[in-house]
């Protein structure tokens, strides 16, 4: 192998390599909501842990979807009965996250969990992350159109998780309000109409 071939073989490996790295190969890509890959104390994830995290990212996931300024989740209209009135759409039709991410903190099970049929508790813990509303009309709370980031405060509200009787359960939660949309019907930055 003469020196030429050598260089070629190296640099294309080391491009490889970089390209795997930008993809994220091995990895969760960037169009899954991220999981750290430890727990909040810092210990690595278990079995249990890792299910109750699929479990909360499959929940996620039929709320929200991503697409290239974030993830969004979309409004419906309701009348004062709490029916959806489909044929209304709300002013604040979208909300949008830059980022959804979180860790598990497992947490103790007490006597009456377990009498319960309990078997594993833990807390989703998110990170802040910034968000905006897309309004489908101006008024007071801004213009027509995606609205400017703002600081979201996702980690005040933890989400319980628990395994009870072998199945998944959760509380309902903000990040659970809104339907998933149709991405290609999501405005993209700087768009101001739908």
């Amino acid at each position: 192998m003469s020196i030429n071939q050598l260089i070629r073989s190296v640099t294309g490996a080391c491009l490889l390599l970089m390209l795997c790295a930008v993809a994220g190969c091995g990895g969760a890509n960037g169009d899954e909501v991220q999981v750290a890959e430890t727990r909040a104390d810092g210990k690595e994830l278990s079995a249990d842990d890792e299910a109750a995290a699929d479990f909360v990212r499959s929940k996620l996931e039929e709320h929200w979807v991503k697409g290239p300024d974030g993830w969004t989740t979309q409004f419906q209209q309701y009348n004062i009965g709490g029916q959806v009135m489909t044929d209304r759409v709300p002013t604040v039709l979208y909300k949008q996250f830059k980022q959804l991410s979180f860790s598990m903190s497992p947490e103790m099970l007490t006597e009456t969990m377990k009498l319960n049929g309990s078997d594993y508790r833990a807390r989703a813990e998110f990170k802040d992350s910034p968000k905006r509303f897309f309004q489908t009309v101006a008024n007071f709370e801004g213009p027509q159109g995606w609205g400017n980031w703002q600081d979201g405060w996702l980690e005040a509200a933890p989400l319980p998780v628990e395994r009870r009787n072998g199945k998944w359960i959760t509380t309902d939660h903000e990040l659970f309000e809104g339907i998933k949309p149709d991405s290609a019907a999501v405005p993209s930055a700087g768009t101001n109409e739908l």
